[in-house]
């Protein structure tokens, strides 16, 4: 996301985590 599209930068974030949470609980799921 850019600064001056707040928007696009909260969109930007939410994959980030969305990434960052899936690969911390796939691999424990696969054990």
């Amino acid at each position: 996301g850019s600064v001056d599209d707040p928007a696009n930068m909260v969109d930007h974030d939410r994959v980030l985590w969305g990434v960052l949470i899936a690969l911390l609980i796939y691999p424990n799921n696969n054990f």
